[in-house]
């Protein structure tokens, strides 16, 4: 989730429509590729950076305004951060305004990746680690990776940013086991597995502690869902019941306030102990959801989502 999509609605509208084309994986790069890239992009690649720049003035004027409507109307808002954190709508949005400029004309560098989608080239959003240090979204453009939001890690660092995608140290996450390793660094978190909440586990297999004290389910970001329910729900299973992860448990203290939670909010069917279940309890789950296709349920996601967004227990 972002800041502009607090209740994951637009990872739950792609997650139920299972497009096979959005993956945010990185596509294959062959000679084909590299050489379609050669002919059509790489002429081109300082237009297009000109073009996203302009793009980028367009967008931000965009998000700020939005961010500021909402501070104004009293709901939770950073526009003095932006664009720090805002890597997804940013890109997104750039993607949208440029193949809207394109489909009204555009301009020499549109034109030329117009082209090179004709030709079979690769065009992709892709998501993924960025030097084993962030998460970050981005653009393939057959064997090259263009970022259009590379100032929302450092600030101070251009905003577009483009280089052969080899030479780039950008690749996808392969596990929940990998991605909680970049997100303890990352977000500067600590990350148990959920055993605490066992009936959301398959789809959020992860607690995270955030340094100033706030237990929180891990964000049902679209990547990671999409790669969990491709693998019936494997990825999610094996973080809590074989990772380097599944024997950390939460510190003594947090049970007690768990455990209050779980009074105040759940029903007396659905708590479980105060230390949480078992791991095998998340295995017997997620074949449970395996079997049923609970996933493919809108309600049943949105309420998943939900809790997301709104699961928060606080140290004091």
């Amino acid at each position: 989730m972002t800041a502009l999509d607090p209740t994951g609605a637009e990872t739950l509208e792609r997650l139920l429509a299972r497009d096979p084309n959005d993956l945010e994986r990185v596509l294959p790069i062959d000679d084909r590729q590299r050489e379609l890239t050669e002919r059509y992009i790489v002429p081109v690649l300082p237009r297009l950076e000109e073009e996203f720049l302009d793009i980028r003035e367009t967008v931000d004027a965009k998000i700020r305004g939005r961010l500021q409507e909402a501070r104004a109307s009293g709901k939770p808002s950073s526009p003095d951060r932006y664009p720090k954190g805002f890597c997804l709508p940013i890109t997104v949005e750039a993607a949208a305004e440029f193949d809207a400029r394109s489909a009204n004309g555009g301009s020499a560098g549109s034109a030329a990746v117009s082209a090179f989608r004709r030709a079979g080239g690769h065009v992709t959003k892709i998501w993924g680690v960025l030097r084993n240090q962030y998460f970050q979204n981005a653009l393939q453009l057959g064997s090259i990776y263009f970022d259009v939001a590379n100032d929302t890690v450092d600030v101070t660092k251009p905003k577009v940013e483009y280089m052969p995608l080899a030479e780039s140290g950008f690749k996808n996450i392969d596990s929940y086991a990998e991605f909680a390793d970049v997100a303890e660094r990352y977000w500067e978190c600590e990350i148990y597995p959920n055993l605490h909440f066992p009936r959301l586990a398959p789809l959020l297999p992860l607690l995270l502690l955030s340094q100033d004290g706030v237990l929180a389910l891990g964000s049902p970001i679209y990547f990671m869902q999409r790669m969990n329910v491709d693998s019936g729900f494997r990825s999610s299973e094996s973080f809590v019941t074989s990772s380097t992860w599944s024997a950390k448990r939460l510190p003594e203290g947090w049970l007690d306030r768990i455990q209050r939670y779980k009074a105040d909010v759940l029903s007396a069917q659905v708590r479980t102990p105060r230390a949480g279940v078992e791991p095998e309890a998340v295995r017997d789950l997620c074949a449970q959801y395996r079997a049923d296709r609970i996933y493919t349920s809108r309600p049943f996601l949105s309420r998943v989502f939900q809790s997301a967004a709104t699961l928060a227990i606080r140290a004091s």
